[in-house]
C-alpha cells in the first residue's frame, strides 16, 4: 500500500508536466505568431501593394461632358504615396467589356489629375466602368485595380441649367422669402423669352404659383410673404 505522501509526490509530478507542457504550448503559439508577422512584413518589404482611388467630378455624365478626375495612387500598407509607380492606366469600357478608351497619366508623388472627353463619334447611351491600374498591380490580381460604375446618357435640347440664391428678409411684421433664378442651356447660352410655370411647394400644397415670360438674360427673381405658422392646440 503506498503512502499519501508517495501519491502526493505523483500528483505533484504530474502537475508539473502539465504545467511544462501548457507553457510549451504558449511558447509555440508565441513564436508562430511572431513567426507570421516577420514574414508578412519581409513580404510587404520585397512585394508592397498599391492601392489605386480616382476622385471624379460627378457621378453621372452626359455624352459631351468631360470627365475629370483625380489619381490617387498609395501604398497599401501606410496610405502613402507610392514610390512604385509613375504611370497610370485609366480605361473606359462598356456594357460590353470593350475597352472603348484608354489613357495613361503621369503619377508624381502619388497624385495625378486628367480629364475624358465624353465624345459622341466615340461614346453611346449606357453604362460604364472606369477602371485604373499600374504595371505594377497587376502582379496582385484583378482585385488590386481600381473600378468605378457609372452611366452615360443624352442631355435633351430641353434640358436647363438652374442656378439658384435663395434668403429670407424681414418685411414689416413678416418675413420674405426671396429667389434669384438664373436659367441656361446645355452650351451655357441665357434662357430668355420662355414662358414657365413657378410653384413653391410645401409637400404637396402649393403656395405660389405663377405664370412668367423669362427676360433675355434668363434671370428672374420670386418673391413671397411667409405666413406664421399657427401653434398647436394644446
Amino acid at each position: 500500500m503506498k503512502s499519501t505522501s508517495q501519491r502526493g509526490r505523483k500528483y505533484l509530478f504530474l502537475l508539473i508536466i502539465l504545467f511544462s507542457l501548457n507553457a510549451y504550448s504558449q511558447n509555440a503559439t508565441t513564436g508562430s505568431i511572431k513567426d507570421i508577422v516577420e514574414a508578412t512584413d519581409k513580404l510587404q518589404t520585397k512585394l508592397p501593394a498599391e492601392k489605386i482611388y480616382l476622385h471624379t467630378d460627378k457621378h453621372n455624365y452626359n455624352i459631351g461632358d468631360t470627365l475629370w478626375f483625380k489619381a490617387y495612387v498609395l501604398d497599401r500598407a501606410y496610405l502613402a504615396g507610392s514610390e512604385k509607380s509613375n504611370l497610370l492606366f485609366v480605361e473606359l469600357h462598356d456594357d460590353s467589356t470593350e475597352v472603348v478608351r484608354r489613357i495613361s497619366i503621369p503619377i508624381k508623388n502619388g497624385v495625378g489629375y486628367a480629364q475624358i472627353p465624353l465624345t459622341r463619334e466615340i461614346f453611346h447611351d449606357g453604362g460604364y466602368i472606369l477602371r485604373a491600374y499600374t504595371n505594377w498591380t497587376q502582379n496582385f490580381g484583378v482585385d488590386y485595380a481600381f473600378a468605378k460604375r457609372f452611366y452615360l446618357g443624352s442631355a435633351s435640347k430641353d434640358t436647363w441649367l438652374v442656378n439658384s440664391n435663395t434668403k429670407i428678409n424681414k418685411s414689416g411684421s413678416k418675413d420674405e422669402l426671396l429667389i434669384d433664378v438664373s436659367l441656361m442651356d446645355i452650351n451655357k447660352i441665357p434662357v430668355g423669352l420662355r414662358k414657365l410655370e413657378v410653384r413653391i411647394m410645401e409637400a404637396n400644397k402649393s403656395l405660389y404659383d405663377k405664370t412668367i415670360e423669362t427676360p433675355l438674360n434668363g434671370k428672374f427673381n420670386v418673391k413671397y410673404s411667409l405666413k406664421e405658422r399657427e401653434m398647436p392646440g394644446i
